[in-house]
C-alpha cells in the first residue's frame, strides 16, 4: 500500500505541476534542492546526494533543464575539477510560482485526506524510519 499510496499521490502532484507550470517532479526536485542552499548551487555530486527523486538520469535531467533556461553550469571557484550547477533567474522564478501549487497539490492529494491524528502517526512513524542508523537526513 504504501508503493501504490506514493506512487498515486506524486503521479496527481506531477500531473499539476506538468499542468501549470510546465515541471516534471524530477525538475522540481532540482529546483527546490538548489533553491535550499545559500548561494543557490551544488556541485552535481552534492545534487545528486539531495534529490528525493531517483538520482538516475539526473545529467541528462540537468541537460534539459540547462536549455530551459533553469539552471546553468558554472566553474566552482574553489576547485576547478568541479562544476556546479547554478539556479538562474528564470529557474528561481519558476521555483517560487511552482511551490505553491506543489503544496497545494500535495495537500489536496494527501494531507487534507488524513485526520490529524493520522498525519500525527506518519509524521512519528517516518521520523523514526529516518532516524534509524545509516538513514540519510530528509532534505531541507
Amino acid at each position: 500500500m504504501f508503493f501504490e499510496a506514493h506512487a498515486a499521490v506524486c503521479a496527481d502532484v506531477e500531473a499539476a505541476l506538468q499542468r501549470e507550470h510546465g515541471l516534471s517532479l524530477r525538475w522540481y526536485d532540482v529546483l527546490l534542492h538548489l533553491h535550499a542552499v545559500p548561494g543557490r548551487r551544488r556541485s552535481m555530486r552534492d545534487l545528486g546526494d539531495a534529490v528525493v527523486i531517483s538520482k538516475s538520469g539526473l545529467t541528462g535531467v540537468v541537460d534539459r533543464m540547462e536549455k530551459a533556461g533553469l539552471v546553468e553550469r558554472v566553474p566552482d571557484p574553489g576547485d576547478r575539477r568541479v562544476t556546479l550547477v547554478a539556479l538562474t533567474a528564470l529557474g528561481a522564478d519558476r521555483y517560487e510560482e511552482a511551490r505553491v501549487d506543489h503544496r497545494a497539490a500535495v495537500a489536496e492529494r494527501f494531507l487534507d485526506r488524513l485526520e490529524p491524528a493520522d498525519l500525527d502517526a506518519i509524521e512519528r512513524s517516518l521520523g523514526a524510519l529516518m532516524d534509524a542508523p545509516g538513514a540519510e537526513p530528509p532534505p531541507r
